[in-house]
């Protein structure tokens, strides 16, 4: 059993989308799809419908994925730890250092162990509403529906906390690619830092902004702004040709290494931007360190994204950084990387991959936007596709309903009727002679048989014979009436002469015994002899003396 799985990585300059088939153990690798913006968000919904629509793609499960250069960061520490109250107070704790009301923003955050009794430190991200609200705008009009919205930073959280589950050390994940240059610090399950350091050419929708920045930035940065761009336009075209290089530019600064040959573009530029943006990371670095103190120092540092592709890379960010630096491919091992669509290309796909692997099952972490009015909310269809199968279930109990009860009624008549029939075949065994009605044989034959019961008084009363003991017998179960409650354990018979020894629930079952003999003829001289309570059941022990009259 599987879940199919749809990831959009919405850049700022790019959209990246990757397919995985989700299983207990494993992540199949399906497809992938990349495709670069000119801006808007009409840009972003035609070109992911294209994408769906031409690939003819279904998924049960759709999340999206937005730049971390549109959320706001902050620590917090909080003197108390549950988690539904540090929940509701979050937004009121942060607001001061929004740029927008509280009210207008979603946060997403992870709430670590406090360093006193009884505290909490929380690592919170803030993105505005209309962000959030934009990406399911662009994704609803290209027919689709996120479940989730998560940061990219969370993306690349959730490849560490997949690929090192059982790791503790601190670890920085580094992604530089055409856009982004996106720095998070991880520490076993726990999110700790997170940085977007300027990228020498992001660009930014609406295109209006990325020209008004780009001006602005060539204006001031001059020669800088130029030999950037050509760094990252260098990574993007990933040549690896042979190249040249001068003297000069061989020559190793400040003690590094010089990144191995290129291109000439590369070879220009590259020792001048990369260490621009080192010094970022160096300075980022030594911050947190500073901030979290030594124990919490970098360990190592993963490398991935399109800078990851340049040759020899780890080893220069290794000597500048003084940190042990590897690259980081998050398709190795997976199935499904044999794929002609992710051959030679794992690097580019840790944004999207980390997307796809969704939200942990964490009471700690809510790193879901998707909040409040922009809870993901159900379709119609979806909701009639349940009612539909319920309805169906609905029918299908009645009827087994309706069957149980029609079969049972159809075997309780026939088992009714062949009762019936015995009775009356019983009934014109015992009065052959006899007209009887149908259906009614039961009641006739008691009344046939309370006739002959008189006839019989009468013939004794006449005959004057002395009853045998089995009459006696007879006439005792006859007259003493059903509802008396007792048992008899000892009965003689001498003559006309019956004693009579039992026990009865009560004195009064005593007396009612007493009374319903005395009322016959034969039995009128009935005499309780003694009655007595014995044991603890409050039974009555009784012995009663009978005179047959002849008479």
């Amino acid at each position: 059993m599987h879940s199919s799985v749809l990831a959009v990585d919405i850049g700022l300059a790019e959209i990246r989308i990757i397919q995985v088939n989700k299983r207990a153990n494993s992540i199949e690798l399906v497809n992938c799809f990349r495709h670069q913006l000119s801006g808007g968000e009409d840009d972003i919904s035609s070109a992911i419908k294209q994408i769906i629509t031409e690939n003819k793609i279904r998924a049960d499960v759709v999340i999206a994925g937005i730049s971390s250069q549109r959320a706001i960061f902050r620590d917090l520490s909080l003197p108390f730890q549950d988690l539904a109250k540090i929940a509701k107070v979050v937004k009121y704790e942060v607001e001061p250092s929004l740029p927008y009301p509280a009210e207008e923003a979603v946060f997403a955050f992870q709430v670590h162990q406090g360093k006193s009794n009884g505290s909490s430190d929380l690592f919170i991200a803030s993105v505005s509403k209309e962000v959030v609200a934009s990406c399911c705008r662009s994704l609803n009009e290209a027919g689709v529906d996120p479940h989730y919205i998560l940061l990219d930073c969370i993306a690349l959280y959730n490849l560490a906390v997949q690929s090192f589950p059982s790791c503790q050390d601190v670890i920085a994940l580094i992604d530089i690619n055409e856009e982004r240059i996106l720095l998070t610090i991880v520490q076993g399950d726990q999110l700790l830092f997170v940085r977007n350091i300027s990228h020498p050419n992001r660009r930014l929708w609406p295109e209006e902004s990325d020209q008004k920045e780009e001006s602005d930035q060539k204006e001031t940065g001059g020669a800088e702004y130029e030999a950037e761009a050509g760094y990252v336009e260098s990574i993007a075209q990933g040549d690896k040709g042979e190249q040249t290089m001068t003297s000069d530019e061989a020559q190793p600064e400040n003690g590094a290494d010089n990144l191995p040959a290129q291109s000439a573009e590369t070879s220009g530029f590259s020792k001048q931007v990369l260490d621009q943006i080192l010094d970022q990371i160096d300075l980022t670095l030594y911050a947190f360190s500073s901030q979290h103190g030594v124990d919490d120092s970098i360990s190592r540092i993963l490398l991935t994204g399109s800078i990851a592709t340049v040759e020899g890379i780890s080893e220069y960010f290794t000597d500048r950084l003084q940190i042990e630096t590897s690259i980081f491919d998050p398709l190795l091992g997976m199935t499904g990387e044999e794929n002609p669509s992710f051959q030679n290309q794992g690097l580019l796909w840790a944004v999207p991959l980390g997307l796809a692997l969704g939200v942990r099952k964490d009471r700690r972490s809510r790193f879901n936007l998707r909040q409040e009015e922009l809870a993901f909310q159900k379709k119609y269809s979806q909701y009639k596709e349940m009612a539909i199968v319920l309805a169906g279930l609905l029918i299908l109990a009645i009827s087994l309903l309706t069957l149980n009860i029609y079969y049972r009624t159809t075997v309780q008549q026939a088992k009714l009727n062949q009762i019936n029939q015995e009775i009356r075949q019983v009934y014109q065994q015992m009065f052959p002679s006899a007209k009887s009605s149908a259906g009614d044989e039961l009641a006739q034959a008691k009344k046939a048989i309370e006739v002959e019961r008189e006839k019989y008084k009468i013939y004794k009363a006449f005959t004057h014979k002395s009853l045998t003991h089995l009459e006696i017998l007879r006439d005792l179960s006859i007259y003493i009436p059903e509802e008396i409650k007792v048992e008899l354990f000892d009965l003689s018979i001498d003559k006309n002469q019956v004693k009579i020894k039992g026990v009865a629930d009560s004195f009064e079952a005593v007396d009612r015994l007493k009374s319903s003999l005395q009322k016959t003829r034969q039995y009128a001289q009935s005499v309780v002899e003694s009655a007595k309570v014995k044991g603890a059941d409050n039974k009555v022990d009784f012995r009663l003396s009978i005179t047959i009259s002849d008479s």
